[in-house]
């Protein structure tokens, strides 16, 4: 405990110096020209500071090549906004981060150009604050297309992969409905039909996968006309569905709708699938497994639940060993409560092993000053000892 005391205050002093640093402007050794035109700012900064917090700036900074102006450091960011920056500098100076709550493109801003810059601990805590299911929840949804490109882009933003996954599985029905669908990937489409709590008639379901579908094919196509329809144009309609028919709970479908709506895709159902379903509504017997009635409205226990777990899994995250152990866990399908369970564990058994560490030092430091001491008293005995 006392060495935990003794540690965050020499963090806090360490920060405050960093601070006073970072808002006085001298001794710098680094000009830093941010931006383009009329959105332009010159930053000072220490080169000391640059290449300890960021690889982009060590490597740099020993450049051969790099420009120097009286002893000056002098380097051009013309792809980040000095805005961003700003909070960048900060950070690397004071690792706070102040922004704008109200502005959640800023944050995004900041995580794009930490990924630039080699800023691993920024990059982590920027998207601790973007999956915070207090404040960016609605955002998240309502951006979800642009936030799938940038997760395809940036796989290893694994925090908002992470947290993304779920929102998808707790929002399936919203998502669902949103004029966007048609643009998601088909891992999100796929995350919507594998939940059970989608709360949608299974026909809705359907034409929204259609539609999805007819959308990725090369060819502007009608799924009210047809006749225009070549077989090429099933096959690869089928190819692009192919994961995602399996998914389709058609005997939730009632007869004329099936009569009406899916039996003039009938080629680009797998024949089991089919006769399966057509026997169904014929004679009202299943011939094949299919997938459980859909539960429709998530209990906003388990919505919680899957928050809590996030939460747990973004501390978790920032241990090495721990991260790389519930990346494991992650994708193992375990039920919520389970799953919330193994990472409330984990966070006890982190918090006890630290303490058990600290422990372990401060008995180690009683115990050499007790033989230092010790030694220091022989010594004075043996000293006493030769003068008497």
């Amino acid at each position: 405990m006392a060495f935990q005391l003794v540690q965050n205050l020499f963090d806090n002093v360490n920060k405050y110096f960093n601070y006073k640093q970072y808002s006085t402007d001298t001794n710098y050794d680094v000009i830093l020209h941010v931006g383009e035109e009329q959105d332009y700012k010159k930053f000072y900064a220490h080169s000391a500071t640059l290449k300890v917090k960021s690889k982009y700036f060590e490597s740099a900074l020993s450049s051969r090549w790099i420009n120097k102006e009286d002893d000056y450091y002098i380097l051009r960011i013309p792809n980040i906004s000095p805005k961003v920056f700003e909070i960048i500098l900060r950070f690397m100076y004071t690792d706070t981060i102040l922004t704008d709550k109200s502005n959640p493109f800023l944050l995004f801003d900041v995580l794009l150009a930490a990924d630039k810059l080699c800023l691993e601990k920024l990059i982590d805590y920027t998207q601790i604050l973007i999956t915070d299911p207090t404040n960016y929840t609605n955002f998240l949804l309502d951006n979800l297309l642009e936030i799938c490109n940038i997760i395809s882009l940036f796989p290893h933003f694994r925090i908002l992969q992470r947290h993304i996954t779920i929102l998808v599985r707790n929002y399936s029905t919203r998502i669902f409905i949103f004029q966007y669908f048609i643009e998601l990937p088909e891992s999100i489409v796929i995350s919507c039909l594998e939940n059970d709590n989608l709360n949608l008639y299974e026909i809705d379901i359907w034409n929204n996968v259609l539609d999805w579908g007819i959308k990725q094919i090369s060819k502007k196509l009608d799924k009210h006309k047809l006749e225009n329809w070549s077989t090429e144009d099933f096959m690869e309609l089928e190819e692009k569905l192919k994961k995602c028919i399996p998914l389709i709970r058609f005997h939730h479908i009632n007869s004329k709708d099936f009569y009406n709506a899916v039996v003039p895709f009938q080629p680009i159902i797998p024949g089991r699938i089919f006769n399966g379903v057509l026997k169904y509504h014929l004679t009202n017997e299943i011939l094949t497994p299919f997938y459980s009635v859909r539960r429709p409205n998530l209990r906003e226990s388990e919505a919680s639940l899957e928050n809590k777990t996030t939460m747990l899994l973004n501390f978790l995250e920032s241990d090495k060993y721990l991260g790389y152990l519930c990346s494991i866990i992650c994708e193992k399908k375990f039920h919520g409560y389970f799953k919330f369970i193994i990472f409330l564990f984990l966070c006890i058994l982190y918090f006890w092993l630290t303490a058990f560490v600290i422990h372990i030092i401060m008995w180690l430091i009683m115990i050499y000053t007790m033989h230092a001491t010790v030694r220091k008293f022989i010594d004075y005995l043996h000293i006493e000892n030769r003068y008497l």
